[in-house]
């Protein structure tokens, strides 16, 4: 004979604090959604605006294929960004920060410093945007879309952590340097990508 238990509040808990949760981490995207429907009447306008950034895809198979073989990647090292190759441009440190980003994701799986959780979180976040807009953007803003995988700064702590104190110093004070010079930069005007 089944008995009919009533759930704890501690097991109902869960399923009511899920919803409330999913709309205080997501307050500031519906809030933004808000004033965009009350400037422009559209609560998308920001994702529709993406369209003008970056080159249509000729063909959902040829994304793929592009995708795949790495093009976005080597694409914008044989020729730049304009057709013209330069050591000068920013738009080379965008592919190389995420394949740097990729490497030190497999690096902190490899040697136990990323658990399952952290390896798929940072895994998705890096190929999320490779998927979507790699293509259509030739890469660009990668290196801002690297910077927030969080799982990438703890395999970055281990190896400061086991690198000499006078190196790690060293790579922590040119990190900060190029930190303010960059913030400078922008706080001045000029395009920092």
């Amino acid at each position: 004979m089944a008995v009919l238990v009533k759930p704890s509040k501690n097991e109902l808990t869960p399923f009511f604090s899920a919803p409330l949760a999913a709309l205080v981490g997501c307050w500031g995207l519906l809030a933004y959604a808000v004033f965009l429907y009350a400037q422009f009447g559209d609560p998308l306008a920001f994702a529709k605006t993406q369209a003008h950034w970056g080159k249509a895809a000729p063909s959902l198979e040829a994304k793929a294929f592009s995708l795949m073989s790495y093009e976005p990647i080597w694409k914008i090292f044989l020729r730049g960004p304009d057709g013209v190759w330069s050591l000068y441009t920013w738009e080379l440190v965008n592919p190389a920060y995420f394949v740097a980003s990729v490497a030190l994701v497999v690096l902190g799986a490899w040697r136990g410093w990323l658990n399952a959780y952290e390896t798929s979180l940072a895994a998705t976040l890096l190929f999320i945007p490779y998927l979507t807009r790699a293509y259509e953007m030739n890469m660009a803003s990668s290196a801002r879309f690297a910077a927030v995988i969080f799982p990438i700064y703890l395999v970055l702590g281990e190896i400061l952590a086991r690198l000499p104190p006078v190196v790690s110093s060293a790579l922590l004070g040119i990190s900060a340097f190029l930190l303010g010079a960059f913030s400078a930069l922008f706080a001045g005007g000029y395009p920092v990508f």
